[in-house]
């Protein structure tokens, strides 16, 4: 199979696992404040807010590539797919998504498996497939190894079930 078909079978896995709705619940925990070091939340919040993930343009994921981490819980599970997607096609934006997953000291790794947690398994699934993917593109030793330690984890966060969500 060639890159480009199954980079199309990856855009199709992640598009049929999440639902495209608009979403208007909080984006960051920081949407409402006005201060300079937010200014990042609040591009977010208006790029995101009230748009299903399907009509937020790649150029808004790019200059947001690390931009996952700052999702709340809710957000991130309508929104995941728009990184996921902008990064089957682009190589920056993919390496970062990769990252926003490797477990690594100062980061909040309890938010995140909370984040993984509000997953269904079939959207669990689709990122698993798409760090699986990054794993074959990256040439690097250390990217290579990061992208390893984000499937590790990924696939070790335990599943809430449905009534826990």
């Amino acid at each position: 199979m060639t890159r480009r078909e199954t980079e199309d079978q990856l855009l199709t896995l992640i598009r049929e696992s999440f639902p495209d709705i608009a979403y208007s619940g909080p984006i960051t925990p920081a949407d409402q404040r006005t201060e300079e070091e937010f200014d990042e939340c609040r591009e977010l919040y208006g790029a995101l807010h009230g748009r299903p993930w399907s009509e937020i343009p790649t150029s808004v994921i790019r200059r947001n590539d690390y931009g996952l981490t700052l999702l709340t819980e809710h957000a991130f599970a309508s929104y995941l797919p728009a990184w996921l997607t902008a990064g089957v096609l682009d190589q920056q934006i993919g390496e970062a998504v990769v990252y926003s997953f490797v477990p690594d000291v100062g980061r909040h790794v309890q938010s995140m498996d909370t984040r993984l947690q509000r997953l269904s398994h079939v959207q669990r699934a689709a990122l698993l497939a798409f760090i699986e993917h990054r794993i074959q593109l990256e040439h690097s030793r250390t990217g290579k190894k990061d992208t390893e330690e984000a499937l590790k984890y990924v696939s070790a966060v335990p599943q809430k079930s449905l009534g826990e969500r």
